[in-house]
């Protein structure tokens, strides 16, 4: 993809790794509700305000390479304007009642793009520098059990820190079309579901809305891998709109439903799903309404939750 043109002289300083069209969606206005699962506040402000950092995408490599140090930034652009108009689109039929099933083109895209939103995130960026840092660790570990002299880490990643390693894999990850495309092909052959929220309550979305809960428990595997077998997918797109991605060995018996809409009947079906966001998220929990006292209840029950640095790689 050629990345649209834009103005050196006025680059993009607050770049979203959650865009903003997306977070309109569960916004009045522009206006969203956001908990700070760290600080434990709740607060309110536009959609420019949340998941995004300053020169989030720049980069010295990339500048190089391209001769745009914003590259990644404006080559985001164009999916986040199609996923706009597509979901604009879909939401209008579900609430109008003339929805009728999900369309090949539109499960296609939102393929596509569910598998950008996952790898985009902050939230990926840190897994990736957890990856680097149990490497390290991993074979020093492995060193002293033979009795060698440990390794230095930047001998170990050839002069990199594990923040550049991951920062440089963050990269390479979302411009990798094939590899990006490939995943896509995986999600799209899942069960896919249309949840309607339950009366006036709302879904969450987060600064990582791409969640995930494993329903086999794998013993060393996390089994949490978009293709695992048991693996349930959950991508809210509105307040109103929810999109539960099923693997088709394990939940067999609900290929039925595959391309409907369904209505939940409690509040808590919305607890079920909701929680997917605030176990995914980096820091932040977003909503179109203040109420966040079960993110309160679920941080109080599982403070790690809370906490940012939380480890994301277990070493075995």
């Amino acid at each position: 993809m050629t990345a649209p043109s834009d103005n050196a002289d006025n680059p993009t300083k607050n770049q979203h790794y959650v865009p903003q069209g997306y977070l309109r969606n569960f916004s009045t206005k522009d206006q969203i509700f956001a908990y700070d699962k760290s600080e434990r506040r709740k607060f309110k402000t536009n959609v420019r305000n949340v998941a995004a950092e300053t020169y989030f995408y720049d980069s010295d490599e990339l500048e190089k390479i391209t001769g745009d140090r914003q590259f990644i930034e404006k080559y985001l652009r164009r999916p986040e304007a199609l996923y706009a108009d597509l979901v604009r689109g879909l939401i209008e039929s579900l609430d109008a009642g003339t929805f009728r099933t999900i369309k090949p083109i539109t499960r296609h895209f939102m393929s596509v793009y569910m598998i950008l939103q996952m790898i985009r995130t902050k939230e990926a960026m840190l897994f990736g520098h957890h990856m680097a840092e149990a490497f390290v660790n991993m074979t020093k570990n492995a060193h002293r059990d033979a009795g060698l002299p440990p390794p230095t880490s930047e001998h170990i990643l050839a002069g990199q820190s594990t923040a550049e390693i991951a920062r440089d894999n963050h990269q390479l990850a979302l411009l990798d079309g094939g590899h990006i495309k490939m995943m896509a092909g995986i999600i799209y052959q899942h069960i896919w579901v249309i949840k309607r929220a339950y009366q006036d309550e709302v879904f969450f979305t987060s600064d990582n809305p791409f969640g995930k809960r494993p329903h086999i428990k794998g013993g060393w595997r996390s089994m949490c891998g978009i293709q695992s077998e048991g693996i349930e997918i959950a991508f809210p797109f509105s307040s109103r709109y929810l999109l539960s991605l099923y693997e088709r060995t394990h939940f067999k018996k609900m290929a039925i439903l595959d391309g409907c809409v369904k209505d939940l009947w409690c509040s808590d079906n919305m607890i079920y799903y909701n929680q997917f966001q605030i176990v995914a998220s980096t820091r932040y929990v977003f909503s179109k309404m203040a109420n966040f006292d079960f993110v309160e209840f679920l941080l109080n029950d599982q403070p790690l939750h809370g906490n940012p640095e939380r480890p994301r790689v277990k070493v075995m």
